[in-house]
């Protein structure tokens, strides 16, 4: 049954829900299980007369929820063909592609930060030292070491910043990367299918001669 044309991917009378359905039906050690999935819908929680949506669960071993980092909106999918393999694989260049531009952005700042820094600094070193002495009796402080001081903070802080969003950034990109389909691991299991497949059909033909 999995192998008919209309669970086959390529073929005109194929059907998407149907050969996940099947695949679902098939037993353990089965390849073309490999290639079905499916995402179930779950009911809404109320919670004193509020009713909270929740997300569907996939079932299945090929159910995924697509995530590109290109501005495209995130879909979910289930099961296996050779155009989900090959898109697949185009989002894992998406996500690699973003993470370089991060990787990049993060390096050339790094790269940049002392010589940022000594420049600012250098709006520090003309400034007057500061006086108090309303009675004849006061204090002076170095201007330049205040100001050096608040530089040196406030570049600190900047610092913290940019480096805890790319954190951030980093653990969400590893999210969606775990949440998708991984194009070889994708691949493999239709090629295992197919496989599977061919050596049914051999072995009918051999029962027949």
């Amino acid at each position: 049954e999995e192998c008919k044309d209309d669970v086959t991917p390529g073929t005109p009378e194929f059907d998407l829900e149907k050969m996940n359905t099947q695949g679902m039906s098939l037993p353990d050690g089965n390849p073309c299980k490999l290639i079905a999935g499916v995402w179930i819908p779950q009911d809404p929680v109320r919670i004193r007369g509020l009713v909270i949506p929740q997300p569907p669960v996939a079932e299945g071993k090929s159910a995924w929820a697509s995530h590109a980092w290109d501005g495209t909106d995130s879909e979910l999918g289930a099961g296996t063909t050779y155009d989900s393999v090959r898109a697949c694989g185009d989002r894992e260049i998406s996500r690699d592609l973003a993470a370089a531009t991060d990787g990049h952005i993060m390096d050339s700042l790094d790269n940049s930060w002392d010589y940022i820094r000594s420049m600012v600094g250098l709006s520090c070193a003309p400034l007057p030292n500061g006086e108090a002495a309303p009675m004849g009796v006061g204090v002076e402080w170095e201007s330049g070491d205040v100001c050096n001081s608040v530089v040196e903070h406030t570049m600190t802080a900047a610092k913290w910043m940019i480096d805890q969003g790319k954190i951030d950034r980093d653990f969400h990109m590893a999210r969606d990367d775990n949440a998708d389909c991984n194009s070889v691991q994708h691949g493999l299991s239709r090629i295992f299918c197919d496989l599977h497949c061919i050596r049914d059909a051999v072995k009918a033909g051999d029962k027949a001669i």
